[in-house]
């Protein structure tokens, strides 16, 4: 995959423009780090279609998905994407057998849709409704519907946030082995360090819509500061994981916070732990 674009943007502290090429190769696992609101999601949604304000082009296996200055774009739905956000979208009036049978091309996939309840350990939840399973489980549910398209690329939006430190690295393991297994190319958006040694090939930081760094996941300890996702508990403090941390941010946002609030916070290379923003939904 090949993609050069540019969009203008705008976060909490002002306007930017995202502009970015890069090149993912074939089979490789690359994560996006960087601040929140610094225009991570809104590449995913250039790559899957989802975005038509961009300009630039998008080659994948030598066919153009986009291409501004002709004026093609092709529809997400004729893209071979695999799209998983944090919220995981499974269809509530379908069980767990029917969200994925709906993601399917044709019954000849019918032994993959098997294979990956299997890999995934979903084979005795096929008849649960997603109000049943538990958010591991759905996430998994979402996992194999993206897979089961046999995509070109997989994109993932920080997937595993929401779900607890123990259930989070299981998933991770989930995770590699389907993109082994499958031989996929995948672009994961990720504020967590450790996720990232363990699943990428390759990490570019992104800031302000620019890349402000590129190297291999065991470089990370240069980066120079560090984003996560915490938990607001008041009076200064965060909880990440199993730790309370004291906290530092501005009255601005203090005043958009209750207890239990999930925060962005950024860990400094001195150990100051900053809350930059409310984090959405």
């Amino acid at each position: 995959m090949k993609l050069d674009c540019r969009l203008p943007l705008k976060n909490q502290q002002g306007e930017f423009v995202l502009e970015l090429d890069f090149v993912l190769k074939k089979g490789e696992f690359l994560a996006l780090n960087g601040p929140s609101g610094s225009g991570k999601t809104t590449l995913l949604r250039i790559i899957a279609g989802l975005e038509k304000r961009s300009q630039g082009r998008l080659w994948v296996d030598g066919a153009c998905w986009q291409d501004s200055d002709q004026g093609l774009f092709l529809a997400p739905q004729k893209r071979a994407i695999g799209l998983v956000f944090q919220n995981y979208a499974l269809f509530p009036n379908m069980t767990v057998w029917q969200n994925l049978r709906y993601a399917l091309q044709n019954d000849a996939d019918l032994s993959l849709l098997e294979e990956l309840l299997d890999l995934l350990d979903l084979s005795t939840l096929t008849n649960a409704w997603p109000r049943q399973l538990s958010g591991g489980q759905q996430q998994r549910v979402a996992l194999a519907r993206a897979i089961v398209r046999k995509p070109k690329i997989l994109l993932l939006d920080e997937p595993l946030s929401a779900l607890d430190f123990n259930l989070r690295e299981r998933l991770q393991t989930y995770l590699l082995d389907l993109h082994q297994r499958f031989e996929l190319s995948t672009i994961l958006v990720s504020h967590d360090r450790q996720e990232i040694r363990k699943l990428a090939d390759r990490v570019i930081m992104i800031e302000k819509g620019k890349k402000t760094g590129e190297g291999l996941p065991g470089q990370f300890s240069k980066i120079r500061s560090l984003d996560l996702v915490a938990t607001w508990l008041g009076n200064g403090k965060v909880r990440l994981g199993d730790n309370i941390l004291e906290a530092k941010l501005d009255e601005n946002i203090l005043e958009e916070l209750d207890p239990n609030d999930l925060v962005n916070i950024r860990i400094k290379p001195e150990g100051e732990v900053w809350v930059v923003g409310k984090r959405d939904g």
